[in-house]
């Protein structure tokens, strides 16, 4: 009778300590191992929030990564993957507001995952004070160049100039047919809305 052999599966590696994994990796290696991190931080953190992954596993998850979260390009790799693995929620409507975009960045923040020592809540707090940051940017950023760009361009004053036109006139339908009837008393003399 002959004996099968089967193939052994192999022990999982555990870095010990002064151990390093990402020592012999480019740092392209370690910019896709941090993107590739943040994808799997979605799931574990969704997993946490479904009772399929415990606190331990987020701690033990967050020691084997932790070598790699010390490098420069496995910390932008895993910007670059968190933005990458959120950036569908901007086609949310309202999401450009800065009301929407805490309420997006607060709910991105709770469904982190949580280790020992962790606070859901402030997770949830700090993810809507970031989700508030870019609308909140782009609206300051609008009012400063309005207030201080636009006088100083010939594009910028005629659109305050026309702005400050359409508020005296109204935008009522009866003033634009009043402003459509109306003859000037001086031959060659239209009225305008000034």
């Amino acid at each position: 009778m002959m004996q099968e052999h089967f193939a052994q599966p192999k022990p999982a590696m555990h870095p010990t300590p002064g151990m390093n994994p990402t020592s012999d990796m480019t740092g392209l290696d370690k910019f896709a191992a941090g993107m590739g991190k943040a994808f799997v931080d979605v799931g574990r953190g969704a997993g946490q929030l479904f009772g399929m992954v415990d606190k331990a596993d987020i701690d033990e998850a967050r020691r084997l990564d932790a070598p790699l979260m010390d490098t420069g390009a496995g910390m932008a790799g895993n910007i670059a993957g968190n933005v990458a693995a959120y950036a569908p929620l901007a086609l949310v409507p309202g999401a450009n507001t800065i009301a929407g975009g805490t309420a997006l960045g607060a709910l991105t923040g709770a469904a982190q995952p949580v280790g020992e020592g962790d606070s859901r809540l402030a997770n949830a707090a700090i993810g809507g004070m970031a989700g508030a940051v870019v609308p909140a940017g782009i609206k300051a950023g609008k009012t400063i160049k309005a207030a201080v760009i636009d006088p100083f361009t010939d594009k910028g004053a005629q659109r305050i100039a026309g702005g400050l036109l359409n508020r005296t006139a109204g935008n009522s339908a009866a003033a634009a047919q009043r402003m459509a009837a109306a003859k000037g008393a001086t031959p060659g003399f239209n009225p305008t809305a000034a």
